[in-house]
């Protein structure tokens, strides 16, 4: 029964930077927490760009540094894909949604299969073809962001030899 919300990209960061995301940015202090507990042999770190490029070997990476067998986890990974990037048309759907008060009170009050019917989910995960929805950042976002991120990226790449400056990473 929530409301529905939609709004930019700047609004979304204006209202949850300092609450939600910026702890999230700081995800080289989580890695040296571990390191320090666990020691370096213990922790490995994996980038979302290597998961992009070459899905086979970031699983086979993982599966090695826990000791499982590689073929065995693709075989159990292949092809599943889980939370998918949203479209523009579902985008597009949610805002005209959001912008009309009896279509807002209509959706509150259906049955979530109803919600995802409307939002073009199915089982499968989406019934359109329009393609994955992107949010431009702003630059004063994306100057912060690499601001609150750039001292922990310069550890991981002195630490755990990373290749972040490939992926254009602040450093």
């Amino acid at each position: 029964g929530r409301r529905v919300r939609w709004y930019t990209i700047e609004q979304w960061l204006k209202e949850h930077y300092n609450g939600e995301v910026k702890p999230h940015l700081d995800y080289a202090q989580t890695i040296r927490i571990y390191h320090e507990l666990f020691g370096k042999e213990s922790v490995t770190v994996c980038l979302y760009e290597e998961l992009n490029e070459n899905t086979n070997y970031f699983i086979e990476k993982i599966a090695q540094f826990i000791g499982i067998d590689p073929k065995e986890a693709i075989g159990h990974t292949d092809g599943q894909w889980v939370n998918r990037r949203w479209t523009e048309q579902q985008l597009k759907t949610l805002k005209a949604i959001n912008g009309s008060f009896l279509r807002s009170l209509a959706f509150r009050f259906t049955r979530n299969s109803q919600r995802r019917h409307l939002l073009g989910f199915t089982p499968e995960y989406t019934t359109d073809n329009s393609p994955p929805a992107r949010a431009i950042i702003p630059e004063h976002w994306q100057q912060r962001v690499e601001d609150d991120t750039r001292s922990g990226n310069r550890w991981l790449v002195e630490t755990y030899n990373l290749p972040l400056d490939r992926y254009n990473y602040p450093l």
